[in-house]
């Protein structure tokens, strides 16, 4: 989690990586790799999928919250465009 916290604040500079974890085996890189890159780019609707396999299959708290907010971002950005 602190590593995608990191790579989040750098921004777009880090979106090739956040990409590069989301193709991890591990659940839980891919997880917060997807957080980190929805904040990031709200446009980023493929990894929307991991975030919401890490709410559906995850009691962890924190994980919810993140999930929650990642696609409420990405929900939020796609409901602007459609009212251009």
């Amino acid at each position: 989690m602190s590593a995608a916290l990191s790579l989040m604040r750098i921004g777009p500079a880090a979106e090739e990586a956040l990409e590069q974890c989301l193709k991890n085996e591990d659940k839980e890189v891919q997880f917060w790799a997807a957080w980190a890159l929805v904040m990031n780019n709200p446009t980023k609707l493929h990894a929307l999928p991991i975030l919401q396999e890490g709410w559906n299959n995850s009691n962890d708290k924190y994980k919810h919250l993140a999930a929650a907010e990642a696609l409420f971002k990405a929900m939020n950005r796609k409901i602007d465009e459609l009212k251009e």
